[in-house]
């Protein structure tokens, strides 16, 4: 019975590995199984800011982000591996996923944080400025990954080098380690982001894009009032 966990930071391609290695394979996947949403086994078992644990008994590839996993301390909460070393021994293999262009990472995170998580989108001058305010909580996620990487002797593997047009990346450090994947889940039309036909462009924009954001206080504010902030 093989099973595969990946850990992850936000926004750094998980999910299409989740699925990529889940074709291959012809297993199930289990998206966030330890942060359980309505339906899901356990939701109606943890306390918020929680997680449940349920060793899998049968093969399956997992997920996991990093910032599902939370420790309090007083009044806050902080990134913790403590759960997932917990669980190592639960896999056959665990990837490690993380994001080395920290902006980028921002504004994907933003887009989805308040636009929808599958939704595609072009990078604006807007969207750009007030995701920046995720940099700092996304460098934070990035140094709980490094201390679960180091903790378990296992190399971090980044969106940049996964998803590149060039196969041989995933060739040496999937399919060389056994771990099949299906090749379709990296092609660059998968992105959502800045990859809508220049023709549909206006339309989408018109028929899918909220007009505001959050600002960098958490207030929300429209395009209009930002616009005349410039």
């Amino acid at each position: 019975m093989k099973t595969i966990l990946i850990v992850h930071t936000p926004r750094s391609g998980a999910r299409s590995l989740l699925f990529a290695i889940s074709d291959a394979m012809k297993i199930p996947w289990w998206d966030n199984p330890f942060a359980p949403r309505p339906g899901q086994p356990g939701y109606n078992e943890i306390k918020e800011k929680e997680v449940w644990l349920e060793r899998p008994d049968r093969p399956v590839v997992m997920k996991t982000n990093i910032i599902e996993h939370l420790k309090p301390h007083g009044k806050v909460h902080y990134f913790t591996i403590d759960n997932i070393m917990n669980i190592k021994d639960w896999f056959d293999h665990i990837l490690i996923l993380d994001r080395r262009e920290k902006s980028e990472q921002a504004i994907s995170l933003e887009h989805g944080d308040h636009f929808g998580w599958k939704l595609p989108y072009m990078t604006n001058p807007h969207l750009q400025k007030i995701s920046q305010r995720w940099v700092r909580y996304l460098k934070d996620a990035s140094s709980t990954i490094e201390l679960l990487a180091g903790k378990l002797s296992l190399p971090i593997h980044y969106y940049e080098d996964l998803y590149t047009e060039d196969k041989t990346y995933r060739k040496k450090n999937l399919g060389q380690k056994g771990i099949p994947y299906n090749e379709e889940w990296f092609q660059k039309d998968r992105r959502y982001r800045d990859n809508i036909p220049i023709e549909e462009v206006e339309e989408f924009k018109q028929k899918n894009q909220i007009q505001g954001h959050y600002d960098e206080h958490g207030q929300f504010i429209t395009k209009e009032e930002w616009d005349k902030q410039k």
